[in-house]
């Protein structure tokens, strides 16, 4: 795992809803990366081997918004896994395109 001024934005597929949880918090105190295949690209930073789409971003600039901070990344790397849906979390729940 990367502690430098990087991230990666990883998309989930629809079946990855446990992962989702898991990295909310959901899950307690849980080893958020256990069992998910991680590798790095240009930066460092974690993509799931097994996401439906990654972006690879170098940190450029943060800004505070109340209690949270805004991140903006310049994108140096990406990708596309064409196999399944996205997962999606809107109003408090888990939703599906149809």
């Amino acid at each position: 795992m990367n502690t430098g001024k990087c991230f990666a934005i990883n998309f989930l597929r629809d079946d990855q809803r446990e992962i989702a949880d898991r990295f909310a918090g959901r899950n307690g105190d849980a080893d958020r990366f256990a069992g998910v295949i991680i590798r790095s690209e240009v930066t460092g930073a974690s993509i799931f081997e097994d996401c439906l789409a990654w972006m690879d971003c170098r940190l450029v600039d943060q800004h505070r918004a109340g209690d949270h901070i805004i991140y903006i990344g310049e994108v140096v790397a990406s990708g596309v896994n064409d196999a399944g849906k996205p997962l999606l979390y809107w109003n408090g729940d888990y939703r599906q395109i149809e």
